[in-house]
């Protein structure tokens, strides 16, 4: 159903009684409306958050806030930004869509927001998408609903529906709006796999129309909205591409299109993960028609998978990882050391990704072998991986030479005594590492970490050799270094705190 302004007010009641007058607050102090002559600007900046999430209380909020902007008739276009320094918008709020899945709350309470995007997209007014940082699940899906999108070249700069990844589908509009915007096929590339692209493969796409540096991201954005105040340019919808008209014309077409879709999804995960063959039973029934019609396809799906046990495993792994991410390790609260400049002792494809993930962050590396072919070789593992980067344009090429030039190669530990932390990766041998340390410990100051990269070894064993066992730790990186987002930090008996 169409949420018009009336069966809104309707249903204003029952919203506001499932949220707590304390986010209905929060939310006030989260969304804020700005008018700049005849445009309006919606910002999202979440109240002591680090990320935006479209919770029911700021869906609420926005909706409020888009019948303000309608109600003046000094307005004429629509601006949507954040204030968060790499955030647009994270999308729904897990937590709320965990609590539904348990039966607390009324899934339909939910999915009637999914109509507060679809009152934006039918808004008089043309509006915008100001894109900076991450656009995830229901941030990108409220872009979908804007007439228009423009973002940000920076590399953190990230746009996708990753809800497949949750054992979801997307849920406000996404199966819906996406294909009519690029087209079936790259639609169901991004739906089915969760993939994020970068700015410039969303301009690509046709996901965005307008990339611009980061700086300028505002000022660019709000002149374009002060052109549309003028033109009153709403977005018409045409097909992609000729390929997308005969799609959507030949008999058959996009049924054809999604089974291989399905074919690809079942080779994949064996018929395990329900998600992405909803998403293509969705889109198969809904594509061409209307959106109305498909809107609610989308919504009964979306309720159906969220009370999977596919789905609430994979969310409840999704809070596992999320608290790792905070966990530090210690029970004290310590202010972590500041690393500018690292060592790492043993190159090779192994050193050189761990050299590679210091200097990607900033830090100057000293990497350390005994022979030069490996010093070589680790220096050509940590290039290999910077190319990539800048082949799939998440790093300039200037950006690459500053990188590499923050590594330097040796085959003594000249230079070493300055350094905050050296990372030992050595071959698997315990009387080797001992040696190793045993050096370190008597070259570096007292306030250097020393770690192992031992997969097997004692680290307590390891520490015995040094004056200082206490800044010893265990420091575990996985193989390739650079795709494996899991690393190990382990206590040895005299690990301190400060040093873990």
């Amino acid at each position: 159903m169409e949420l018009t302004r009336d069966n809104f007010q309707n249903d204003l009641k029952n919203f506001r009684s499932q949220i707590k007058p304390e986010l209905i607050n929060t939310a006030e102090k989260s969304l804020i409306l700005e008018k700049q002559g005849p445009v309006a600007v919606i910002w999202f900046d979440q109240h002591q958050e680090k990320a935006n999430k479209l919770s029911s209380a700021n869906m609420l909020r926005f909706f409020e806030l888009l019948c303000q902007v309608e109600d003046d008739s000094n307005l004429k276009a629509l601006l949507i930004a954040s204030k968060k320094p790499s955030i647009f918008i994270a999308g729904a709020d897990i937590g709320e869509i965990r609590t539904l899945a348990s039966g607390k709350t009324s899934a339909d309470s939910l999915m009637k927001l999914q109509s507060v995007f679809t009152y934006l997209e039918r808004m008089k007014i043309p509006s915008i998408a100001a894109i900076h940082g991450a656009s995830m699940g229901g941030g990108t899906e409220l872009a979908l609903a804007c007439d228009y999108r423009i973002a940000s070249d920076s590399p953190q700069t990230k746009i996708g529906l990753p809800e497949v990844l949750l054992g979801l589908i997307p849920g406000w509009g996404g199966t819906q709006r996406m294909p009519r915007l690029i087209g079936l096929e790259k639609s169901l590339d991004m739906i089915l796999t969760g993939k994020t692209v970068d700015s410039v493969r969303a301009k690509k796409m046709g996901l965005v129309d307008k990339i611009v540096p980061q700086e300028y991201l505002f000022e660019r954005a709000l002149a374009w909205a002060n052109e549309l105040a003028t033109s009153q340019k709403k977005r018409v919808f045409e097909k992609a591409s000729l390929k997308e008209k005969l799609v959507g014309t030949i008999p058959g077409a996009v049924w054809f299109v999604c089974d291989q879709a399905k074919k690809q999804v079942m080779k994949k995960t064996q018929g395990n993960f329900p998600a992405p063959l909803a998403a293509i039973d969705v889109i198969r029934k809904s594509y061409g028609g209307s959106l109305d019609e498909g809107l609610k396809i989308e919504a009964d799906a979306f309720i159906q998978l969220m009370v999977t046990p596919e789905s609430q495993n994979l969310i409840h792994v999704f809070y596992l990882n999320e608290g790792v991410k905070k966990d530090k390790g210690v029970q004290e609260k310590i202010t972590p050391k500041e690393i500018k400049h690292a060592g790492v002792v043993g190159a090779g494809v192994m050193g050189g990704g761990i050299a590679q993930l210091f200097s990607a962050r900033g830090v100057r590396v000293r990497m350390k072998d005994i022979h030069w072919d490996a010093v070589a070789k680790g220096y050509e593992s940590a290039r290999k991986i910077f190319k990539k980067l800048v082949e799939k344009r998440r790093m300039k090429p200037s950006e690459m030479d500053n990188a590499m030039a923050r590594i330097e190669g040796t085959t003594t530990l000249s230079g070493f005594r300055h350094l905050d932390l050296v990372v030992e990766a050595a071959v698997e041998n315990l009387e080797i590492k001992k040696n190793i340390f045993k050096e370190l410990d008597s070259l570096l100051p007292e306030s250097a970490i020393l770690a192992t990269n031992t997969s097997s070894l004692s680290v307590t064993e390891i520490a015995s050799v040094t004056q200082h066992p206490e800044r010893v730790v265990g420091m575990h990186f996985f193989n390739p270094v650079d795709k494996m987002p899991l690393v190990e930090v382990i206590y040895g008996e005299k690990s301190s705190p400060e040093s873990i």
